[in-house]
């Protein structure tokens, strides 16, 4: 059956949305064609020759990050639910599954609407949990990636001398102590929404009836006891390394490509680089996220060809790597529903849990 056609001129018409997401592509490949070409595109031939064996660390270091986003998100979204609503293979898939449409909308939306969709759908949690552990998770990236942001460009930049390098230790101090208070500003935001709501939900008809469902969703948020400062700094742990894989990932991708570019530069450039992806507008931050790398990583002295190297090389790894590990994780959540099916009798995952 064909749905009703809807080209209409409006803002939220699917030609509007088509149009945006055409634009905005452009956008991205037109300033990564750009970045390329500015950064000179002498070595960009080094994919062609790059080492099977880094190309497999590179490979084994992606996959032990997205293991610890993975779990990350997993862990807040149970104790937010006060449950297990999806299973870890099924977390694992619907992780790639934004990660691989990251790579053609922008990061933001596609984390939000996989993640969200896989939440309220398969595993039946309310909206507002599962929109709190979508924001709970990248706010633990922001809280390390705000704080790291100002030692790492004065070391990268070589700016300030023996105090920058007093700036690492407060920073690993600072960024946990604002994730463990997270989960206390969570509850007190849901506590001040869920009031607004409730006061919405006086009104007749659809609107109050949509507002005092919110607002009973938002009160049992704000009631939540298991987001203990111990599941906080556990999450921090977590975020920390999560952080140190990323490093070693574009570290390994460096090394495959037989490119000067040492891991404790990657440390130093991630934070501004992810912060990037935070504000990208591009689909997989195309375009920005590049940008970033070669403004940090000519700040930190690396060779603008040696930049652009890497550009083109990070990027044929994202298109390669997430594709492959979602096939993946689908296979795994595949096979993990069959086992369950053959156990219980009955279609794999009834009420979304493993």
């Amino acid at each position: 059956m064909r749905p009703p056609p809807d080209d209409g001129p409006g803002p939220g018409s699917p030609r509007a949305r088509r149009a945006t997401w055409a634009i905005f592509s452009l956008i991205g490949i037109v300033l990564f064609i750009a970045v390329i070409y500015l950064a000179g595109a002498d070595r960009v031939d080094a994919i062609l020759d790059a080492k099977p064996g880094w190309i497999a660390a590179a490979f084994g270091a992606g996959l032990a990050v997205t293991i610890s986003s993975t779990f990350r998100w997993g862990y807040i979204a149970n104790a937010l639910a006060e449950s297990r609503p999806l299973s870890w293979p099924q977390y694992w898939a619907s992780l790639l599954t934004s990660r691989v449409l990251g790579l053609f909308v922008p990061r933001n939306a596609s984390d939000l609407g996989v993640r969200f969709v896989a939440l309220t759908g398969l595993g039946r949690t309310t909206p507002e949990v599962a929109a709190a552990s979508i924001a709970l998770d990248q706010l633990f990236d922001i809280a390390l990636l705000v704080v790291w942001l100002v030692p790492s460009l004065l070391l990268l930049a070589d700016v300030g001398g023996t105090w920058a390098w007093w700036l690492v230790p407060v920073a690993a101090v600072a960024a946990p102590a604002i994730m463990i208070k997270l989960g206390v500003a969570m509850r007190w935001v849901a506590g001040v929404l869920a009031r607004v709501t409730a006061r919405l939900g006086g009104r007749h008809g659809k609107i109050g009836d949509f507002f005092q469902r919110r607002s009973e969703g938002l009160s049992r948020l704000a009631t939540v006891q298991h987001f203990t400062w111990r599941q906080s700094l556990a999450i921090a742990v977590v975020t920390f390394i999560r952080y140190g894989l990323n490093a070693v990932m574009f570290w390994t991708i460096a090394q495959a490509l037989g490119l000067p570019i040492d891991l404790w530069t990657f440390i130093l450039v991630g934070a501004a680089v992810q912060l990037s992806l935070v504000v990208a507008f591009t689909p997989g931050g195309l375009g920005i996220m590049d940008l970033g790398f070669v403004g940090l990583l000519a700040l930190g002295g690396v060779a603008s060809e040696t930049v652009a190297a890497f550009n083109v090389g990070q990027r044929a790894f994202q298109y390669v790597f997430f594709p492959l590990m979602a096939g993946i994780s689908y296979l795994a959540t595949m096979r993990r529903g069959a086992v369950s099916t053959h156990e219980s009798g009955s279609l794999p995952f009834p009420d979304g849990k493993a």
